[in-house]
């Protein structure tokens, strides 16, 4: 898809729009593709697909993703989440 000079700060402005004190505000998100789908379809598609697009890439800045060829138990989990936590 080519991109859109015009569209991509609406999109960055969404994005910022979504989080609250680091938090995704799911109603938000539900409001602004609603809004976005009510635009000309062009439009439209840049947007969504834009927006889901980034909003993906900010919520894996803070996911953490523990990969291990055994089971963990109960105390290691909570071992790893401990450490791993932002002050």
């Amino acid at each position: 898809m080519k991109k859109n000079k015009r569209l991509d700060p609406i999109i960055e402005k969404a994005i910022k729009a979504s989080f609250k004190e680091g938090r995704l505000m799911e109603v938000q998100v539900l409001r602004l593709v609603n809004t976005f789908k009510k635009l000309p379809r062009t439009e439209a598609i840049y947007l969504v697909s834009g927006y889901l697009k980034n909003l993906k890439r900010e919520l894996a800045k803070s996911t953490l993703v523990v990969e291990s060829a055994i089971p963990l138990s109960k105390l290691e989990l909570a071992k790893i989440k401990n450490t791993s936590t932002h002050p």
